[in-house]
């Protein structure tokens, strides 16, 4: 599930290979787009262009991510990082796209021309992935709890920096540096935030807790556990000043004040269905989430709606 850049459109991925785009402010299906058959096995994951508002980029465990027009329903450019692809997200500036593949290897491509800047490959299984909101560095979120921060550096491919080329995209290629490794979970580091005003990073863990880390000293300031269930997704809000956690069974979404480090409010489930997702509108107080047999459903200060 994916909000657009600007917050009018939510788009889901299925099982089935199509993908649902539902206009925000609408609460009937007739607005619904379809696009149809979009891989050929199911699709794992899907994000929006941060830059353009008519194109995201779908992934499946075929092997294969596609690059969507929402407009044309057409794919305009299909990448094949290699095995099963069960993540796939744009860097905030929209320079960047990262798949992270079952073998857990991340890989990056560069938007302008889709070559590829540069392969990780992890020490265990990749539950989760996220870039800072400066696009400069990306975390990873693995089975063992730890979460590995790499830096991104940019060069010329003979290993000389040179501005020009740089700036001309020519001959260039991305290293990864590891620059830390945070240690706090002792189960999978399920879900993985950079908050949007860049001063923390939360870690939604398989135990049951969420640990915020302030980024300037990588540190954990605040826990949160209101349930030992498995933490499934997290998402901050707008201004980062709120952060939303999804977990698994029928347990209600819960919602945390940044600053208080305080729950403050709870968004009932009572229909399980699967494991759910939610995440904050990027430029106001709407979230959207799945998991329940109600489909997607989108809360706001105005009003509620469900959709199937």
């Amino acid at each position: 599930m994916s909000w657009n850049t600007v917050g009018t459109k939510v788009a889901l991925g299925s099982n089935d290979r199509n993908i649902r785009i539902w206009s925000a402010d609408r609460t009937d299906d007739r607005s619904v787009v379809l696009i149809k058959n979009c891989h050929t096995l199911g699709i794992s994951d899907l994000h929006w262009d941060p830059i353009n508002v008519d194109r995201l980029a779908s992934c499946s465990n075929d092997g294969t991510v596609n690059i969507w027009d929402i407009k044309t329903k057409a794919s305009i450019k299909v990448l094949k990082p290699g095995n099963g692809n069960i993540i796939v997200k744009y860097s905030p500036d929209g320079k960047y796209l990262a798949a992270v593949r079952k073998d857990d290897v991340v890989v990056i491509f560069d938007t302008t021309d889709w070559s590829v800047l540069c392969t990780v490959k992890e020490t265990t299984e990749v539950y989760s992935f996220d870039w800072s909101n400066a696009s400069n560095a990306f975390a990873t979120g693995l089975a063992s709890g730890n979460v590995r921060i790499y830096e991104v550096i940019m060069r010329k491919k003979t290993g000389q920096s040179d501005e020009n080329a740089l700036e001309a995209n020519e001959h260039i290629q991305m290293d990864a540096r590891l620059v830390n490794i945070l240690r706090g979970h002792r189960t999978a580091a399920s879900s993985i935030k950079f908050d949007p005003q860049g001063k923390y990073l939360a870690i939604g863990g398989k135990e049951g807790i969420v640990s915020l880390w302030d980024l300037n000293d990588w540190i954990c300031i605040k826990t949160f556990s209101k349930t030992d269930h498995p933490i499934c997704s997290i998402s901050f809000s707008h201004d980062g000043g709120y952060l939303a956690v999804a977990s698994e069974n029928n347990v209600p979404i819960d919602i945390i004040n940044v600053a208080t480090k305080e729950s403050v409010f709870s968004i009932t489930r009572p229909s399980f269905a699967f494991a759910p997702i939610v995440e904050w509108a990027p430029m106001k107080y709407s979230i959207a989430f799945i998991g329940d047999s109600n489909g997607l459903s989108i809360l706001s200060a105005n009003h509620s709606s469900s959709r199937r």
